[in-house]
């Protein structure tokens, strides 16, 4: 998976700033660039309650559409939000 392997390079820091991944969509058959762009870092809450989670904020760029997600320093997806508002929070998460 595309985001399996991005996510803990750019939480390491490996691809520095900004990232660009071209990938195959079957269902056009034609290739797309992907953009990752790091935006900063943000202190997230966890859904479950306790102490606040250090995250890296991450734009990916795809097609004119922007997605944010938030990362841990593991590369662990916390939290996405997708065009026309909808955010998913990942509760499987938690402060160690």
């Amino acid at each position: 998976m595309l985001t399996g392997t991005i996510y803990p390079l750019l939480a390491r820091g490996s691809l520095g700033r900004k990232a660009e991944v071209t990938i195959f969509d079957p269902l056009s058959l034609r290739q797309h660039v992907v953009a990752f762009r790091i935006e900063g870092r943000e202190r997230l809450q966890p859904p479950g309650g306790g102490g606040p989670v250090e995250a890296i904020r991450v734009a990916r760029d795809l097609a004119g559409l922007t997605t944010r997600v938030w990362i841990d320093g593991d590369g662990k997806v916390l939290r996405e939000e997708m065009p026309l508002g909808f955010t998913l929070e990942h509760e499987s998460w938690r402060p160690l």
